[in-house]
């Protein structure tokens, strides 16, 4: 709690610092998240549903996309709270809040999107061919990224991580790679609502559409996925409530530890002979 009040201070106390820090290194980290959905294939999450939605909606009269809308919509508006609490932490790098919020909730968005691409693109090609094309745009990236950076990195290793990154994104590669992002990380920084928002904001909107258009168009056979991946979780929260954090591996830590009881205090725990109280009928006072 402190930590998180000491970054708030910060964020709105202290005196604006150079937003070129956040642009120089969001791209970055931004590229970093991609490239691991690509590695991970962030598994079913991205389009999975609660055990109620499953039996409230898959069976009522809804197409696909519908639920994909839906699942959609719903993830939209459940970022509004987390894009909040970061606008307020990059506020310091900012000019205006209204526009580093609305641009932190389109990166989000992004972020969301792409997860749910990755993973109805590998439900539609198939395990085996989504393999190698995933295998093929990995190495693509990897190549674009060794171009970009191995001359730089070979020049100076020792070299400031600020100029480092900055040599980086002045290659072809780097421009290639890092541009997509860039507008994101430029609509955070913005300072102010017009110009800089109205312009960043809406290449950012563009590109979240354009996702959610990639998204849209390869819905087609993921509702079984989706309640599969439903199922597995809501049964690894059951086993979370039953065992506390040793349900997550299917048992309980300390399954064999007994709490001594409490003693009888009118009614309350065991007699102190180790029986329970009796009856309230077999007692006075009933």
């Amino acid at each position: 709690m402190g930590l998180g009040r000491s970054a708030l201070y910060r964020a709105i106390a202290m005196p604006r610092t150079d937003p070129q820090v956040v642009r120089l290194f969001a791209p970055f980290i931004m590229l970093s998240f991609c490239i691991g959905n690509l590695i991970m294939s962030v598994s079913e999450n991205a389009v999975a549903f609660t055990a109620a939605e499953v039996d409230f909606l898959f069976p009522g009269p809804f197409s696909r996309r519908a639920l994909l809308g839906f699942k959609i919509i719903k993830t939209a508006l459940g970022t509004i709270a987390t894009a909040l609490i970061l606008s307020l932490l990059l506020m310091r790098y900012s000019g205006s809040w209204i526009a580093c919020l609305v641009a932190v909730w389109l990166t989000i968005q992004f972020m969301q999107l792409f997860a749910m691409a990755v993973v109805m693109i590998g439900q539609t090609l198939g395990e085996r061919v989504y393999s190698a094309a995933r295998r093929g745009v990995l190495l693509g990236v990897v190549a674009l990224v060794v171009i970009a950076a191995a001359p730089r990195l070979l020049a100076g290793i020792h070299q400031d991580p600020v100029e480092l990154a900055r040599q980086v994104r002045q290659t072809i590669a780097g421009r290639v790679l890092l541009g997509p992002f860039e507008v994101f990380a430029r609509g955070i920084t913005a300072q102010s609502i017009f110009p800089d928002l109205i312009l960043w904001g809406s290449l950012a909107l563009l590109i979240d559409l354009l996702m959610l258009a990639l998204v849209i168009g390869l819905d087609a056979n993921y509702l079984a996925t989706a309640a599969a991946a439903s199922q597995r979780r809501y049964e690894r929260v059951q086993r979370l409530r039953r065992g506390g954090a040793g349900g997550m591996r299917g048992r309980t830590i300390g399954a064999g530890l007994r709490v001594k009881p409490l003693p009888w205090l009118g009614g309350g725990g065991q007699s102190p002979g180790g029986k329970s109280p009796p009856p309230c009928a077999a007692r006075a006072g009933c």
